[in-house]
Formats: structure tokens, sequence, C-alpha cells
């Protein structure tokens, strides 16, 4: 039985509309706020729109290149959505790899969520804008409309780069993820930024309006040792929860978090990390601990290859919003459930460290081992490699309920894998539905060993009909 939306999520519903309002109005004004010169620019020959998360403050302002402007381009308009962020906000487009003060003020009047049009000035930024917040993280699209080009009075002739990030501290023991899924060796070319798939509609299913926290609650900020909570310690960018039966309520943590106590609560609140420069999550479960986590969201304000949502064993998530990370949840031990949550828009990028260079093996959920696992009425989207990774890569998988889940993505959506571990035993998937927009029109793909062992019962493939979603024919298991 589906969960119903309940009444005190609706301001998210009210925020989206909020959007799609202050667009219209904003594409009116866009001239006038940007300080735009008179004239038509050229219609862009390149689809090109970049999404990251930018923080408040100058020193964490993101430089983003735009490939497709020709090297003569002298001013550049672009489309802005502004998302996501927690208080109200300006959020300015600057050219160049600095956000001058002119720029700054000529930004929108502040707002929480908030759409406009801008023509930036390029000539010496070399193709080249940065993005500005002044009082909130905000989740930015910018998309360029089109360009206007003339002789270069100036040009500046470096590339773009990132600024360096801080040493984090590393997440260590014996139940660490396997060095094939998550060692990084090299530097990620990441100046391109994230590609991200389009959103499927969630109505019915776990979205923006039933998951994450409630709408109007309070949150208090933790980004240190001054304002680190009872039963926790804080060292670097790590918030450790050393303390049984911690309750964490209301917060927003500005930093990473480890659990190694039993019986943790988090609930009403965000995590949101720091930058990172290896391998990590914002949310680790070490084997001595356990948590349950509900209404939160956890994301990565600032975007990066190197970054998971939730790592570990003995965990139960329900109703959290998990989102801009690579993978969602990555299981590797015994007892974990994730229920009437959402998983989506996971990181992809071109060249990842982690892969050899090759593109990211980005997933909802990747099972690495582990026993007595659920998944239950989930929306699960986004993923590029699949939506459920089962691997046996460091042990063996069984026990596993996947049920009533809606999906989409994938290579094939769900891409059980034995790994010559031996079948994967006691495993359920039923009453999934499947969209079909994986890479190969594939659901479910098994291993040769596992094939037998495997029950299915009711998964079919779904299509949206424009307001609710419509059960089709059976999917069949494959077997790889």
């Amino acid at each position: 039985m589906q969960r119903p939306v309940r009444p005190h999520r609706s301001r998210r519903v009210l925020a989206t509309t909020l959007v799609v309002a202050v667009s219209v109005v904003a594409l009116t004004l866009s001239a006038a706020v940007a300080g735009a010169k008179p004239g038509r620019p050229k219609p862009s020959s390149t689809t090109w729109s970049q999404t990251r998360w930018v923080a408040p403050g100058d020193d964490r302002a993101v430089t983003v290149q735009v490939d497709p402007l020709p090297d003569d381009a002298s001013q550049a308009t672009f489309r802005v959505v502004v998302q996501r962020a927690s208080d109200p906000t300006r959020v300015a487009v600057c050219g160049g790899s600095t956000a001058t003060s002119t720029c700054k003020d000529a930004a929108p009047t502040p707002a929480r969520y908030d759409a406009f049009t801008t023509t930036v000035d390029l000539v010496g930024a070399d193709r080249q804008i940065t993005l500005h917040s002044t009082a909130s993280a905000a989740r930015v699209t910018v998309s360029l409309v089109g360009h206007t080009t003339s002789p270069r009075t100036s040009a500046s002739t470096g590339s773009p780069s990132e600024r360096s990030a801080p040493t984090e501290p590393a997440v260590t023991g014996s139940e660490t993820p396997s060095v094939s899924e998550t060692s990084v060796t090299a530097a990620p070319s990441e100046t391109a930024g994230p590609t991200i798939p389009p959103p499927i509609p969630t109505k019915g299913w776990p979205g923006a309006s039933n998951t994450g926290v409630p709408a109007g609650t309070s949150l208090r900020v933790v980004d240190g040792p001054a304002s680190t909570p009872p039963g926790t310690t804080w060292s670097g960018n790590l918030m450790t929860v050393v303390g049984d039966g911690t309750v964490l309520d209301g917060l927003e943590i500005r930093g990473l978090v480890r659990v190694e106590a039993k019986n943790v609560v988090i609930k009403n609140s965000k995590i949101t990390g720091r930058r990172i420069s290896s391998a990590n999550s914002l949310l680790y479960v070490a084997a001595s601990g356990s948590v349950t986590v509900t209404d939160c969201e956890i994301y990565a304000a600032e975007p990066s290859v190197y970054v998971d949502g939730v790592i570990g064993q003995n965990f139960t998530l329900e109703r959290v919003d998990i989102h801009d990370v690579v993978d969602n949840v990555k299981i590797i031990g015994d007892n974990v459930t994730v229920r009437d949550s959402w998983l989506h828009r996971n990181l992809h990028y071109a060249n990842d460290p982690a892969q050899g260079g090759k593109p990211t093996h980005d997933d909802n959920v990747q099972v690495q081992k582990g026993s007595n696992i659920t998944l239950s009425h989930n929306t699960m989207e986004s993923s590029h490699n699949a939506a459920l990774q089962v691997t046996q890569d460091m042990g063996t998988v069984s026990k596993v309920t996947v049920d009533r889940n809606l999906v989409s993505g994938g290579s094939c959506s769900f891409n059980l894998a034995d790994k010559g571990k031996g079948a994967l035993r006691d495993v359920s998937l039923r009453n999934n539905r499947f969209t079909r927009t994986s890479t190969y029109n594939c659901a479910i793909t098994v291993s040769s060993a596992s094939h037998s062992t495997l029950s299915l019962s009711d998964n079919r493939w779904a299509t949206w009909s424009g307001s609710a979603w419509v059960d089709g024919e059976v999917v069949v298991a494959a077997r790889s």
C-alpha cells in the first residue's frame, strides 16, 4: 500500500509552482536586471547547460567553462534557474573567473527560488563564467541561450582550474568499500561538470512532496566543534556520532557524518558535506554503529566525482531525499532498509579516475555484500550504470527483498552479478515498475548462476499517461 502525500509537505509543491511563475516575470524583466545591451544575440548552435551547487560567499563561487562559445564571443545570454536555497539569496552570473561587485549588484532581488535571463560581458573572460550566491547554498542551472561576437580587445590565456580542495579525514575500518569501486588515484576532469538526466514524474511515488525535511522545519547549522551537538565529536570536516542512542533533530550538518554508536536517530535534518578531494560519503555507518534516518535530505552542496550519499550497514532510511552524489546508497554489510525514499540526480562524469578515466559508474543502490536487505516503495531514477547493482565484490549477498519501487535509468535498471562467489541466495524482486528509460531497454539482468534462484513476481513496464503511471506487460529477467 502506497503512503499518502502528507499535508505538511505541500509547501514543496507550492515552491515548484513559484519557480514557474517567477520564470515568466523574470523573462520580461531580465534585460533591465542584467543590464543587457540592445540587440538580439545570435542563437547558440550547441545546446549547453550546467547544474552546480553554489555555496554563499566570494571564496565559494564556482567558475565554469562554456566550451561551445567561440573565442571571439564578447557577450552571452544565459537562462538561470535557482532552486533549493534554504534562505533568500541573490545569485549572479559574472563573466570571467571572479565575481565582481558590479556583477553581484546586478543580481535579482533575494529569493529562495528564482528564474531569469542575463546577458554577460565576456571580453577577456576566456569563455568562463562565475556563479556567485550571497546568503545561501543553492542549486543553480545555467543554460546558454545565445551570444554575440566582436574582436577581442584583451584576452586571458590560462585555462580554468578548480580551487585546491582541503584534505578530508579518511574513512577507515575493515568494512571500507572495495578499492575497485571507490579508490581514486588521479585528479578528475570536472571542468565540464556532471551530466544529469531529466527527472521522471513522481506522482503517487516518493518525490519532492513527501520526502526530505518537512516544510517549515527550522534547522540549526552545525559546521564545526563549537556547534557540535551532544553525543558527537568534530574533527576537520567530519562529525562522528559516538554516544549510543544519540538523537540528531532539526540540524543542517555542513560536513561529513560518521556513525560509530548504536541506536542513533537522525531526523528532520540535512547533511550537505564539504568539498572533498578523495573518495568519501556524506553519511558513513561503521560496523560498530546503527542508525535510523527519517525525513532528511542528503546531498553534496559541492558536487564531486568523489562523493557518495550513504555507505555502510545497520541503517534504515525512511522518507529520505538523496541526490547530487555519485552512488545514492552503497551497502557493505547486513541489516539495511530503504523505504519511501527518493534516490535521484546521480552525478555522472565523462572522466572518472575511479574508473580509469572512463565514465562514472553511478548507481542508486549498490550492494557489495550483506544479508537482510530491503528496498521498499522508493523512487529510483537518474543513474547511468544501474538503479540496483549487486556485485558481491566484498562478500556474499543474501536475503534481499526489492518490492514496489518505481525504477528508471541505468544501462539495465537492475543488474545482479555473483562475481564468482556463488549464486545470490533468497533474492526476491516483486511488484516493481520500470520505465523504458534504460540504455538498452533492459529492466533486469542476472548472472547465469543466480538466474534460476531468483524469485520474480509481478514486475512490469510502466508508462506515464500524462497524469499517472499505467502498468504494462510483465518484465522478464535477462541472463548475463
